[in-house]
């Protein structure tokens, strides 16, 4: 199927903002795109993504007071940086990529 570049390229920035603005400017796109189910898609993406960040950010901080924890919280900063530009990219390109776990809920949810 063949999107819009408009479309496309919402789809790119909602991946790059969720890098600065976490959970924000997913949400905000994802609210106010109702009539993209492919804009609306990456943007449930990557705030189900960031959520999921948060929630391992969490239990790592937890491991951490026995110092577990923190190989595990540094692993998770690259991870938060480069997994969105790579989907971002994609989504340019027009592709439904899908992150692991989170991207098959979001399908599901958006009707893809």
């Amino acid at each position: 199927m063949s999107y819009s570049n408009e479309e496309r390229l919402w789809a790119l920035l909602v991946h790059l903002l969720s890098i600065v603005s976490s959970i924000i400017a997913p949400l905000l796109v994802y609210l106010i795109f109702k009539e993209s189910a492919f804009v609306r898609y990456h943007a449930l993406q990557a705030l189900l993504f960031q959520i999921a960040l948060w929630c391992l950010g969490a239990v790592f901080v937890i491991m951490s007071f026995c110092l577990i924890g923190i190989p595990f919280l540094i692993a998770l900063i690259p991870v938060q940086l480069i997994w969105p530009i790579y989907a971002g990219v994609k989504a340019n390109f027009g592709e439904l990529y899908e992150y692991p776990v989170v991207g098959s809920i979001a399908r599901r949810s958006v009707g893809i």
